[in-house]
């Protein structure tokens, strides 16, 4: 009988948690892009930079609005991990697209992502496929246990 009530405690507590007490991804992140030098002989390249969820939703950008190898990513996260996103960009070099598009054309790829705790992963295939992985940066004002950002 005891048995019964705490499982029932236990799945009204889990149904009465506001959504932001929840366990999610929301939170810095560190986001590396790399795309290596493809066979038609494009170079590869990497990008580092931050991005932010926020209510589940990522927004990350790397370089200046309007400039050569500007990029943003974009999409909603699930509470499973799953992301579907969206790179929007300007091409960075002709010796770096495939297709030896001129510098600073606008390009759209969809990112397949995957999340976890702290760690993720994803990619966009095109011509080639790029790799994206990401890092929770640890905020010690919200996550007293995460300690200092890794490097």
């Amino acid at each position: 009988m005891r048995a019964m009530f705490v499982a029932a405690l236990l799945a009204a507590t889990a149904f009465a948690l506001p959504a932001a007490a929840q366990p999610g991804f929301d939170g810095s992140w560190a986001v590396n892009l790399t795309c290596p030098d493809d066979a038609g002989g494009a170079k590869g390249f990497s990008y580092d930079f931050n991005g932010r969820i926020d209510g589940g939703l990522l927004h990350a950008r790397h370089g200046i609005h309007g400039e050569p190898g500007f990029i943003t990513l974009d999409g909603q996260v699930s509470p499973n991990g799953d992301a579907n996103l969206i790179a929007e960009g300007l091409s960075p070099s002709p010796n770096a697209s495939p297709d030896n598009t001129d510098a600073g054309i606008p390009y759209t790829h969809p990112v397949t992502a995957h999340f976890e705790a702290r760690r993720g992963n994803g990619s966009w295939t095109t011509t080639r496929e790029c790799d994206f992985t990401f890092r929770k940066l640890a905020d010690p004002s919200t996550d007293p246990e995460a300690g200092p950002a890794e490097n």
